[in-house]
């Protein structure tokens, strides 16, 4: 599932009522409190429905954190979409980002650790962040490509100057440093530093002719 991060599918309606119902027994117990038999109990199912259609602990933690960055993302691209240039798209974005994050149940749970943390959803957010970072890297680079094709940086330079964004901002969710608006400023400042033409000199003006 986190191999596919950012390209979430519209899950099954029995799938769609097991991830809402552990959400909410995230948000009265944390995630430590979840079991099989609290969220089969909440979504009016069996614990062996639970397995069956999810699998493990673990497995529905990234089935849950899956679909909450899908919905992360998909405010990412409509930001970016409302926007006349990427710098300010950037900014819109991050403010997305950190707006949503600040009353996110799933966040503050995985931010929260109860005994099981090694275990638990902070990994997904730190050392196992990769699919995060690079599906959310994806959706950026595509949406500001599709967008503002005539102003971006070369590919490669877009492709890293993004993946460097997108480590901040999650740094910012993971440890909030000022308001949405500040952090997301912070981020455009960063953004437009990285895409910014690089000045070519005279001797390699020379070079190039």
């Amino acid at each position: 599932m986190l191999q596919q991060m950012g390209t979430y599918n519209v899950a099954s309606p029995l799938r769609t009522r097991i991830l809402d119902a552990a959400i909410e027994v995230v948000a009265e117990s944390g995630w430590s409190g979840v079991t099989m038999i609290a969220v089969g109990e909440r979504a009016g199912v069996s614990r062996q429905s639970v397995y069956n259609e999810i699998g493990s602990k673990p497995q529905l933690g990234q089935e849950l954190i899956a679909r909450e960055v899908a919905m992360f993302l998909s405010a990412v691209s409509e930001a970016i979409e409302r926007e006349s240039n990427p710098n300010a798209a950037l900014v819109a974005a991050a403010s997305s980002v950190f707006t949503i994050a600040r009353d996110n149940v799933l966040l503050s749970a995985a931010l929260s650790p109860g005994p099981d943390a090694e275990t638990g959803l902070l990994p997904l957010l730190t050392t196992e962040s990769t699919p995060i970072i690079q599906g959310a890297s994806d959706v950026v680079v595509k949406s500001l490509s599709r967008n503002y094709s005539d102003v971006l940086p070369d590919e490669d330079t877009l492709s890293a100057a993004v993946v460097l964004v997108v480590r901040l901002v999650l740094s910012y969710v993971i440890r909030p440093f000022g308001t949405p608006a500040q952090m997301a400023e912070q981020v455009g400042w960063v953004g437009a530093q990285l895409l910014a033409p690089v000045p070519v000199s005279t001797s390699d003006r020379g070079n190039l002719m």
